[in-house]
């Protein structure tokens, strides 16, 4: 029977290391009576503790060696492996395992390193499922969600009469200032947490208008589709001017269209216009809100 418990994490943006001198060990069925998940800051490595229960008393035995492990961590949005790395707690971190002793350990720590690639800002796999088992058919799996402040989302605001001078490559922020115009409608396409470039049609990933301009999104950790949906308007009429959709046969971005009409709104008010999409991962359930604002 295998417990877990979060021992602390590492953040290389900020130069920080956080140990969690008296981790809290979860396991399913036993302490817990629902699916195990545990949440993390943003960070770069993560430290899993592990120990085995005997009985039903709470009792702990040693573990055995490491490498009869088999420690399995997934990108839950993509599949694709992530980095562990085993080692006794005792070694890395010795409040971790305090009966344990250097010659006889008993806790083990899982190294997960969740940023592959360090690049500012900092790309971090967000949602990792966890597969452990021991040499005596023993196991666990949990999932692990990490807090990232850089997510961010990719935007292209276009004119529909000036679409011959469109930018083909996507701005970015957590929120879009869209210019409105009172001679043309106009689309903001976005996505959420990947950039977006024009290419050619033989290396694009989707068209919008469909079969009219091609765009690539950019490849990355976290690789799902989305649900997008209009969670709020700063202004009741603003409702009537737009409308969402996704791009069609394609999950992972999505457009607003905006009525050259809300000109006409915009110049009847001082106050600043805006609305909320409420973006949802269809695979790990990541939730965020990117935020549209008006000017003329």
């Amino acid at each position: 029977m295998l417990q877990v418990a979060l021992g602390g994490y590492r953040n290389v943006d900020t130069d920080q290391i956080v140990y969690d001198s008296g981790p809290v060990f979860y396991e399913p069925g036993y302490n817990i009576m629902f699916p195990l998940e545990l949440e993390v800051p943003s960070s770069d490595q993560i430290y899993i503790l592990l120990r085995r229960r005997t009985d039903i008393y709470g009792n702990f035995d040693r573990l055995g060696d490491y490498d009869s492990f088999s420690v399995i961590v997934k990108d839950a949005t993509t599949g694709r492996n992530v980095p562990v790395l085993l080692r006794w707690a005792k070694e890395y971190y010795s409040a971790w395992d305090p009966e344990g002793t250097i010659i006889n350990p008993r806790d083990i720590v899982a190294i997960i390193t969740n940023s592959i690639i360090i690049t500012s800002p900092i790309n971090r796999v967000r949602v990792l499922d966890i597969f452990i088992k021991d040499g005596e058919n023993n196991f666990i799996t949990f999932r692990l969600l990490v807090e990232d402040a850089n997510k961010l989302f990719y935007y292209i605001p276009i004119s529909v009469t000036d679409v011959r001078d469109r930018d083909e490559s996507s701005s970015v922020g957590r929120t879009a200032i869209v210019p409105i115009k009172n001679n043309s409608d106009i689309y903001v396409l976005f996505s959420p947490f990947a950039a977006l470039t024009e290419v050619d049609q033989s290396r694009s990933d989707f068209s919008y208008p469909l079969n009219t301009i091609f765009y690539k999104r950019q490849r990355i950790y976290n690789d799902e589709g989305f649900r997008f949906t209009i969670e709020s308007y700063s202004h009741s009429f603003i409702e009537d001017c737009v409308s969402l959709i996704n791009v069609p046969n394609y999950t992972k971005a999505a457009v607003l269209l905006i009525d050259k009409y809300l000109y006409t709104r915009l110049s009847q008010t001082s106050e600043p216009l805006s609305l909320s999409i409420g973006v949802n991962g269809i695979l790990s359930d990541i939730r965020d809100t990117f935020t549209v604002k008006f000017r003329k």
